[in-house]
């Protein structure tokens, strides 16, 4: 199960989900592979909000799919990264 996004904040940004995801299992992901592998789930609805007061180039917020996190699992879906 996703169980990431119940940890976070219910909006959070691609890189707070990568960083809970590696503390929780002990192991470090390339950047561009999680969030390919993440986004192809389609369990992330992509806000049209990014973090602001920030001294770089802001990140875009995102949310859980909860919706789609029932579809899948209806049909047998196994999370893995």
């Amino acid at each position: 199960k996703p169980i990431g996004f119940e940890l976070l904040d219910r909006k959070f940004t691609m890189t707070q989900l990568q960083t809970l995801y590696e503390a929780v299992l002990e192991c470090k992901f390339d950047r561009r592979n999680f969030s390919g592998k993440i986004l192809k789930t389609g369990l992330l609805n992509l806000l049209d909000e990014k973090v602001l007061n920030v001294a770089h180039r802001a990140p875009r917020l995102m949310s859980f799919n909860r919706e789609r996190y029932q579809e899948l699992s209806e049909h047998g879906f196994n999370f893995e990264i």
